[in-house]
């Protein structure tokens, strides 16, 4: 498990990008939530710091942006995370022995694809 310390530095830091983000583009706090789907007051408390974000938030965040905008948003958080928390990235082979590595896409057929690979609950 994390720190409580690791886990305040992280979402102050995500705060920080956040607004940054949303005030490169102009947008009220009023606007940019409602094209996250959050409201005022959540963006609010996430933007300065006071409340964790859940899954849904970051991934409609990052929906949001465009491909180059969340890859950029991404290089400047995830090292920090990385550095704070002592996480190595993975390796692309990291996969179990006899397994493909998963699609670098999303499609029908590759989640079909992963979905038929696992195995099922007994």
């Amino acid at each position: 498990m994390f720190s409580p310390e690791a886990e305040e530095f992280l979402v102050k830091r995500l705060a920080v990008e956040l607004r940054r983000f949303r005030e490169s583009r102009e947008l009220s706090q009023e606007q940019f939530a409602a094209k996250v789907g959050c409201s005022v007051r959540q963006l609010s408390d996430i933007e300065n710091g006071y409340s964790k974000t859940s899954f849904l938030f970051l991934v409609a965040l990052l929906a949001s942006m465009k491909d180059e905008t969340w890859r950029d948003f991404l290089d400047r958080f995830i090292p920090e995370v990385r550095r704070v928390l002592g996480i190595e990235p993975l390796r692309s082979n990291a996969t179990r022995l006899g397994e493909e590595p998963p699609p670098t896409t999303w499609s029908k057929s590759s989640a079909n694809r992963v979905a038929s690979s696992e195995p099922s609950a007994k």
